[in-house]
């Protein structure tokens, strides 16, 4: 029941989505992001929080942006709070910023729209210091028609055949406000240049389906190996059916940039 004393705490977090099963809470037992934060916060706090994320992302998914919140009647100021709770979260989750969110605010409601980047190694070998972070696919790619093609998933659409077999969402009709495709001959690891070659899709959309960004991954991917053309994009949309997709890019790849409120 909410208490009306109590603040609700919002939280900007970043974390490495290599060794957790995902964001959200498994009967299993399986180590996810919400259990681990909400471990941290107990710990801090001496409550037993709900902590709730606007994005619930899969296992191996990565975030530099996620949102959360939880109420607490913790008197900690935003300073002490987000301290305390990085000393107690293991290295691969990391409170950006702590601040007090209106008592109405919830990360999935009152999200506008989410921004996704995903990163693919498209070279003979990759960097072991990426290479937990992009999909390595070997064989050459056609980029020209790669960075053709992902203009096409721009605008409101129907976007059923890029949405995870077996997903019991009704309404599959998606906006993406903005989609880009770029190669990069170079990427960043503490301050020294990995040469390579990099291709970065980012995608910003009211809101996103499951495995909806590893799709269009993946039929992009379809695209640089010429199974597809990029005017083919339009009807693969259109089809509304799984099988005229491409496949699923792996997990690893795929990062939560940012939410918008």
């Amino acid at each position: 029941m909410y208490n009306l004393s109590m603040r609700n705490i919002r939280l900007t977090i970043e974390y490495d989505g290599t060794d957790f099963s995902g964001w959200q809470s498994q009967a299993q037992g399986e180590r996810t992001v919400q259990d681990v934060l909400a471990g941290a916060v107990s710990t801090v706090t001496g409550e037993d929080a709900s902590v709730v994320a606007a994005g619930r992302t899969d296992s191996g998914v990565h975030a530099l942006g996620q949102v959360a919140s939880f109420l607490s009647g913790s008197k900690l100021d935003a300073a002490t709070l987000r301290k305390a709770l990085n000393a107690n979260l293991p290295p691969d989750v990391r409170v950006h910023h702590v601040e007090d969110a209106p008592r109405g605010f919830h990360p999935i409601r009152d999200s506008r729209g989410k921004r996704y980047v995903y990163l693919i190694a498209n070279s003979d070998i990759v960097s072991p210091f990426v290479s937990r972070y992009v999909w390595h696919h070997p064989l050459a790619l056609d980029t020209t028609a790669m960075v053709e093609a992902a203009v096409h998933f721009k605008g409101r659409h129907d976007f059923a055949s890029f949405m995870a077999a077996g997903s019991d969402v009704k309404d599959t009709v998606r906006e993406v406000f903005d989609v880009s495709c770029q190669v990069l001959d170079e990427m960043y690891f503490l301050g020294f240049a990995l040469k390579g070659n990099f291709i970065r899709l980012e995608v910003a959309g009211e809101g996103f389906l499951r495995h909806m960004v590893r799709i269009m991954a993946g039929t992009l991917v379809a695209v640089g190996r010429g199974k597809r053309a990029p005017s083919d994009i339009p009807g693969v949309i259109t089809a509304c059916s799984r099988d005229a997709a491409g496949l699923t890019a792996p997990a690893q790849g795929l990062f939560l940039k940012e939410v918008r409120f």
